[in-house]
């Protein structure tokens, strides 16, 4: 497949001295609507009949869905529904069978707005901090540019001070702070995120979710997150969508004022929804 990402950036910037590193994807390729660009810095999503195939097995049945600039989704389900292909779909990882994908309306040619955000960190263990997030920056040729947009990233993340350390002696929590930073250092319009709060534990997942929030709201990107967790798409999301056997099971609004309070029976209602739906699944 001729998409470049950043697990594919960061194999062929250390080449010569290690193969196989992975590193959180960069989809590069050309351009995306410039009017789109100049209303808001989120990406429209358009899916239209998708569907996806691995040989003999269906994975999603003509997935149609319609995602506005900046908004916030959260996709949930039990394991092998879906989730984590049809966002591998929308990255450009992968092709679907089927059906469309347009990312501000345009069907090719987008990939260069998204990245995606794993659930491992996956640093390079001899590059230190500022140097794993500078492999976002795969089309920036100015070392001192890519080093304040590296630096500038990490201060967003809550990592000032940090970007002479080596991965090992960060923790878990921090690792995907360093993640993120390395996600959002190229500015993108689409940031996609595959359960990257799962490997953490509770208070470290709450003080991330938080992050999470807070970077999208000044960004204004469209988000996408995959979670097994249905208290943590009610605290991030929009929009909750349910998959059940590769469709759209339930796509419900999350109408409650940021940031959202743990506890508040709003919140519970829906999350009492949404498990109800998911233990028929």
């Amino acid at each position: 497949m001729n998409v470049n990402v950043l697990e594919h950036a960061a194999d062929s910037a250390t080449r010569a001295s290690s193969a196989g590193a992975d590193s959180a994807t960069h989809v590069s390729s050309r351009g995306a609507d410039s009017a789109t660009r100049a209303i808001s810095p989120g990406a429209t999503i358009t899916l239209r009949g998708v569907v996806k195939s691995f040989g003999e097995h269906r994975v999603l049945h003509g997935i149609d869905l319609d995602v506005d600039p900046g908004t916030f989704v959260a996709i949930v389900g039990r394991s092998g529904c879906g989730k984590s292909t049809l966002l591998r779909l929308l990255a450009g990882l992968d092709r679907p069978s089927n059906g469309s994908i347009a990312i501000d309306r345009q069907t090719q040619g987008w990939q260069d707005v998204v990245r995606l955000m794993f659930q491992e960190p996956r640093l390079l263990p001899w590059q230190r901090v500022t140097s794993n997030v500078e492999v976002g920056l795969t089309h920036a040729r100015d070392k001192r540019d890519r080093r304040q947009q590296a630096y500038e990233a990490l201060v967003q993340v809550g990592l000032d001070g940090r970007g002479r350390d080596w991965p090992a002696v960060l923790s878990g929590g921090q690792k995907q702070r360093v993640a993120l930073a390395r996600a959002l250092v190229s500015h993108p319009r689409l940031l996609l995120l595959d359960e990257p709060l799962g490997a953490l534990d509770a208070l470290t997942r709450i003080e991330m979710q938080g992050l999470v929030e807070s970077v999208w709201q000044d960004k204004g990107f469209t988000a996408i997150v995959v979670t097994h967790d249905v208290s943590e798409a009610v605290a991030l999301a929009d929009r909750i969508l349910l998959l059940d056997d590769g469709k759209v099971a339930l796509d419900v609004a999350v109408d409650l004022p940021r940031p959202r309070r743990r506890g508040d029976p709003r919140a519970a209602a829906i999350e009492g929804r949404i498990l109800e739906r998911l233990l028929r699944c």
